[in-house]
């Protein structure tokens, strides 16, 4: 099966780990991460990790660098990820344990499946306004058995090593927020009516509601 028609993927190279550890080192020194799950699959510097990798990618498929600011010392307001075609993004990337990440990936996961929709988090939405154009959402493969080993403030080399590649799943516009209700829970089962409650309320969007990142460039294939 090949890589769903509407995603980009990013093979991750040497300099992108390197820029996204100092980045990752960078945000958990100076930035406070107001919630941390108990069984969170990562440590708060990997999914730092995670989150600069994702931004990373992005970046290289728009401008073809691997550049990120570095201005937590000033511990600025966060302005936005990225601007694209003049319009602010926020750049959200999940880690999903890889037996997930690969039915994202062929664009099999169904809403109610676990991981089966990128979230954003309601928490944030006063923050939504700077994010003119809207948020962009990545993923990321982790080991499934992630959970296993995780220590605090630690970054694991097979975590490094396991996330060779994101894949770009696409962007939400600003306004596609203010047509959608946040909530707790996931979709239903059709089935068994059953959902999977989150760790806050989320604005919940399945990737065949996501627009193709390809939309927004001229770019026809993958890098």
């Amino acid at each position: 099966m090949k890589l769903y028609k509407n995603f980009i993927r990013i093979d991750v190279n040497s300099q992108m780990r390197e820029t996204a550890a100092y980045h990752a080192k960078r945000r958990t020194q100076n930035i406070v991460r107001q919630f941390i799950p108990k069984n969170a699959p990562l440590s708060n510097l990997e999914s730092n990790y995670i989150g600069s990798l994702g931004e990373i990618a992005v970046n290289f498929y728009f401008n073809g660098n691997v550049y990120l600011e570095d201005n937590y010392d000033m511990h600025q307001v966060d302005s936005g990820d990225i601007k694209v075609n003049g319009l602010i993004y926020d750049i959200k990337t999940e880690a999903l344990p890889v037996k997930f990440y690969r039915q994202l990936y062929f664009g099999t996961i169904n809403e109610y499946d676990p991981y089966g929709c990128r979230v954003w988090t309601a928490t944030h939405k006063q923050h939504l306004h700077k994010y003119t154009g809207g948020v962009i959402f990545a993923a990321a493969p982790i080991p499934n058995d992630s959970k296993t080993d995780r220590q605090n403030d630690q970054l694991r080399e097979r975590i490094v090593d396991f996330a060779s590649q994101l894949i770009i799943i696409g962007y939400v516009e600003q306004d596609a927020f203010s047509k959608k209700e946040s909530s707790w829970y996931s979709p239903p089962h059709p089935k068994t009516k059953k959902s999977r409650k989150y760790n806050s309320p989320n604005y919940i969007f399945h990737h065949s509601e996501i627009k193709p990142i390809k939309s927004l460039t001229d770019k026809t294939g993958q890098i």
